[in-house]
């Protein structure tokens, strides 16, 4: 998004916490969830996603991804309400870009 910034923090064995911001962009308003986070990502390998996609599928399990206009994203709520996503990429990297020099 033109004029974002993105912030990560290494919190140590290989996990990293992101920040975004989007100046200018109308967010729609925010819903208070259990855990109070806008999403947690997870990085994952082609091959999880993949499997992971195709369990949601079978299970009719709602979720944003690959399929409708979401690269290498699959977004989904846990049974909480909390959002995730998995990211196809490699922990570590972000738009195939290393995070940690």
């Amino acid at each position: 998004y033109p004029g974002s910034s993105h912030f990560f923090f290494d919190l140590g064995n290989h996990n990293l916490l992101g920040f975004f911001d989007f100046p200018g962009h109308q967010h729609p308003p925010f819903t208070e969830a259990i855990g109070g986070v806008q999403h947690l990502a997870i990085s994952v390998s082609a091959e999880q996603f993949a499997a992971a996609k195709r369990r949601f599928d079978q299970a009719g399990i709602e979720y944003l991804g690959p399929d409708r206009g979401v690269e290498d994203s699959l977004y989904f709520r846990d049974p909480n309400g909390v959002g995730l996503e998995l990211y196809r990429e490699e922990l570590g990297r972000f738009l195939g870009e290393p995070l940690l020099g």
